[in-house]
C-alpha cells in the first residue's frame, strides 16, 4: 500500500494523497486521558496498550466523512478518545480490545461513529 508522503512524492495534491494513502502505522498508548493520550496521525493504525498507558486520540483536523481504522494488538485495551469537545457514539472513549478493530468515522465536528468488531 502507497502511503501519502509516496503518492505526494509522485505529483499528487496532498488533499488526495491523504485521503488514498492507507500506510498502516503503530502506535504506542500513552496515559489514561484524553490529554495525555497519544495522537493518532494516520487513517489505518494498529494501537499496542499496556496496564498504565492504554490512551490514544484521534485528530482534530480529521476531514469530515472520513474513516479511520484501528486495531488493538495487545493483551491490554486500549481507550480510543475524539478530539476535545467530540463523542464517539455518545461517549466520551471507546475500549478497543485485544484482536478487535473498529471503523471511525467523522460525522461532524462534535460526532464520531464507530463500528466495532464482533
Amino acid at each position: 500500500m502507497s502511503t501519502p508522503q509516496d503518492l505526494m512524492g509522485l505529483g499528487m495534491p496532498s488533499g488526495l494523497a491523504n485521503r488514498l494513502g492507507n500506510m498502516p502505522t503503530a502506535i504506542t498508548c500513552t496515559g489514561t486521558t484524553s490529554g495525555t493520550a497519544a495522537p493518532i496521525t494516520q487513517k489505518v493504525f494498529q494501537l499496542t496498550a499496556a496496564a498504565s498507558q492504554t490512551g490514544a486520540i484521534l485528530p482534530a483536523a480529521a476531514s469530515l466523512g472520513s474513516s479511520w481504522i484501528g486495531n488493538c494488538v495487545s493483551s491490554t485495551s486500549a481507550v480510543v478518545y475524539p478530539p476535545a469537545g467530540a463523542t464517539i457514539n455518545g461517549a466520551a472513549s471507546l475500549t478497543l480490545a485485544q484482536n478487535k478493530t473498529a471503523v471511525f468515522t467523522v460525522f461532524s465536528t462534535t460526532v464520531w461513529f464507530a463500528n466495532l468488531s464482533a
